[in-house]
Order: structure tokens, then sequence, then C-alpha cells
């Protein structure tokens, strides 16, 4: 993990409120946490923390106990979310629940309707949606150890897993969630969690390859030089004995130079087969976490028209990255930027 100050105070934050604690943000980096009675003695019986989480902030702010790598209410913490499951619900916050001012710029920007007028937007309502969260631990064997959380989201009611889904990340890990609803809403319909681990592990595939790929990328001009070197040194050794046969008379000692280059030979192959071996990448992957994120959109009802004909498309602006999400094509399921009608059917040019 980065020392990140995001990525610390969500970890903190978020696992205390886990553990009841409430958590007040009151500038910049700086969290006052009011503690549940049985997390009291956990933290030398302080019932309030007074949290600084970026240097430059906790230097103007001396009442406030700086938390980075190696501090001890950080341990702590680490301890208490190690103790628990590791599979959590939390709650995405909303700062307002309505479109904002330039909501049908935002459409534009989503997709374009073929041959027709400017959508208008009609109605709009509120609806809860999840994503999955599947963290990915991934240890790299080869000439050297090397770990990895592999992260990968899936929006549960589309079954996307794709960039833009992806891109969703870093605003969850400046968010500072919940873990209670902050409204009552109905739910968007969901695909299994088996499906959705499928999805992931298809997810966390080409990036897996892309590390492997770019160790062994590193690995390579090390390889080479150790092969060479075996090679050269079997080769001398190889064409000393060759000599000396040429050279031999006596049928006992070729008979013994002959048995010398088989044995040799078979030391060079096994000697570059442990060389090649050792820089083999083997990954060894295990499901580390699953965090169940719930997120209010908000459901757009569009309103269209195509020369003399109506009719309408729905749409979901994320108050997460604050943009209208690229749609699916209705026909074959793909995110499309371009859709259009054609005999009562709308697709992104598939049919």
């Amino acid at each position: 993990m980065m020392n990140n100050p995001y990525l610390i105070q969500n970890f903190v934050t978020r696992t205390l409120q886990h553990f009841g604690a409430l958590v007040e943000q009151n500038e910049y980096a700086l969290v006052q946490v009011l503690l549940p009675d049985a997390l009291v003695p956990k933290f030398q019986g302080k019932d309030t923390l007074w949290l600084a989480f970026d240097y430059e902030v906790s230097q103007e702010n001396k009442d406030y106990d700086f938390i980075t790598f190696g501090s001890q209410v950080l341990d702590v913490v680490t301890e208490l979310a190690l103790s628990r499951g590791k599979n959590i619900e939390c709650f995405l916050l909303a700062d307002r629940l309505d479109p904002p001012a330039k909501i049908e710029s935002l459409i534009e920007d989503a997709v374009h309707f073929v041959k027709c007028r400017q959508p208008k937007l009609k109605s709009w309502f509120p609806i809860e949606h999840c994503y999955y969260c599947f963290n990915f631990y991934c240890t790299y064997y080869s000439d050297e150890k090397m770990d990895e959380i592999i992260p990968v989201l899936i929006d549960m009611n589309s079954g996307r897993q794709d960039k833009e889904i992806q891109e969703l990340l870093p605003f969850i890990e400046e968010t500072l969630p919940a873990f209670n609803r902050q409204h009552i809403l109905p739910s968007a319909p969901m695909i299994s969690i088996n499906d959705a681990y499928l999805r992931a592990c298809a997810g966390a595939e080409p990036r897996i390859k892309g590390t492997i790929n770019n160790i062994n990328s590193l690995a390579q001009p090390i390889k080479e030089r150790e092969l060479k070197k075996v090679a050269e040194y079997y080769q001398n050794l190889i064409y000393t004995l060759n000599r000396r046969l040429r050279n031999s008379q006596d049928a006992n000692r070729i008979e013994r130079l002959k048995k010398q280059i088989a044995t040799t030979t078979e030391d060079q192959e096994r000697r570059l087969e442990d060389i090649n071996d050792k820089f083999t990448v083997e990954a060894e992957v295990s499901l580390d976490t699953l965090i169940r994120y719930r997120l209010p959109k908000l459901n757009l009802e569009l309103g269209l028209q195509q020369k003399d004909e109506l009719f309408q498309f729905q749409l979901l602006f994320n108050p997460l990255s604050r943009q209208v999400e690229t749609p699916l094509c209705p026909q074959c399921g793909y995110p499309t930027k371009h859709l259009l009608r054609k005999k009562g059917l709308i697709h992104c040019g598939c049919q």
C-alpha cells in the first residue's frame, strides 16, 4: 500500500466506524473519533481520538496525532480490522438526490442518439445500486517473491467491470463510507454473486498477466546473462574434452572421455533448465476480501423524438463520479456511446 493519506484515513475511519465509533471530519485530513466503551481500553483509556492524516496539517494542529505507517493508533486499528470477517458492507453517501444543473450536457457527453432530436429529461427518481469490490491477493514466485492486491469492481446491476467502472475506485477511496444507509430507497436488480465472482476473475486475469510480463521483462537481462555464462562455461568444457578425444589413442581413455562428454552435456541441459525454472513466474491468487458498496443513483427518464415518433430511454446519473453513465445497448448488452432506433428497436448498430 502506498503511503497515501486518503487510503490511510479511509482505512482507519471505516474500521473504527465498523466497531461502533462516531467519526467527524473537522477539516481537511483532521478527524475526531468518539470511541465506544469497548474500544477505550485498546487506546490507553482514551474515549476520544484526534487524528491527523497529513503531515503538514498535523504540524499546524499539535493537538492531533499524526497517523502514518508505524504509528500506534494505526497498529491497533489494523489488529481490529484483522479480527473481523473479510466480507464488509458499507454505504457511499450522496450530497444530494437531484440532478445537477448541467444534466442535459452530461447526457450529451454520455450518449448520442443518432438521427434524433436532443433528448429531454422528463422525470427522475433515486434508486439504490450496489458495487462489489473483489480484492484478490496475488503472490508471484520467481527469482524473488512479490505480493500485490488487485481490486476488481463489479457493477452488480449491469454486471460491468470495464475501464469506466474501475475508474470509480479512486472516487471510492477518497470517500468516507458509512455503515448505515443515508436514505431508504428501492434497490436495483442485481446479478448473482457467482456471476459477479466469475466476472471479477475475468477482470483480474489480464492484470495478473500484465504483472507477470513486467516481472519477466525486468528479469530477462539477468536471466540472459546467467544463461550465457553457463552456456559458455559448458561449451568451453565440452570443446576441451573433444580436443582431448581427438588427440587420444588409448581405447580406455577414449571411452572415458566419451562418457565425460555425455555427462557434461546432460549437466549443461540440467543447469540451463534450472535457470529457466528459476526465472519462471508462478502466481498464487486467492480472494482476500469482498466489500459491498451501496450507493444511491438517479434513474433518468428521457424523452426522445425521431421524425414523428416519440419514445423513451433510461440513463443513470452516478453521484460518485458526477457523470451520467455510459448506457448498455438494449440488444447486445455492451456499453455504447451511440444508439440508433430502427423498426422500433434501440441498438448500437449490432442489429
